[in-house]
């Protein structure tokens, strides 16, 4: 549906509001609150334990009808969750990838939730997870690269779990 005009005269926060769903050009912003059009803004939240994607679409939409409540407009709102944080406490899985790294680099490796986001969050409710990998400062770029003996120790790694678990 169409929203309604806005009158500047009467809500001037109504350009901020605008502005900050994305319109970066004022005269856009203006010509929308005033004639009633319809805008479209997309979202991306990646978020942690402390939160799923249930509260957040409740916040989101409490928001939602504060804004078009203040503003007389309406505001439809579609919310897609692509997969739920999770946080895996440590366990027989992380004591075993842990100490295969261990044994394979002289590393202790530190157990972090600083990696960003994991696609374990699709298989997470189906097994234990642990998300353990190569590391560099090219990941998720165009020209991703890593040393040659990274990815073979990397398989050595592996097949230590591997063989370590099925004993």
């Amino acid at each position: 549906r169409a929203a309604r005009a806005l009158s500047f005269d009467r809500h001037p926060e109504a350009f901020d509001v605008l502005l900050e769903l994305g319109l970066h050009y004022p005269e856009s912003a203006e010509a929308l609150a005033r004639y009633g059009a319809e805008a479209r803004a997309a979202v991306n939240i990646r978020f942690n334990d402390l939160h799923s994607g249930d509260n957040l679409t409740a916040w989101l939409q409490r928001e939602t009808e504060t804004v078009a409540g203040a503003f007389g407009v309406d505001i439809a709102m579609k919310v897609k969750v692509s997969g739920e944080s999770f946080l895996t406490p440590p366990g027989p899985l992380s004591d075993l990838v842990a100490a295969a790294v261990a044994a394979e680099t002289g590393v202790t490796p530190v157990l972090s939730t600083t990696g960003g986001t994991s696609d374990a969050r699709f298989i997470k409710d189906h097994c234990p997870v642990v998300e353990f990998g190569l590391v560099g400062q090219s990941m998720h770029q165009v020209d991703e690269h890593v040393r040659v003996d990274h990815i073979h120790q990397l398989k050595s790694i592996y097949s230590r779990i591997l063989r370590d678990y099925f004993e």
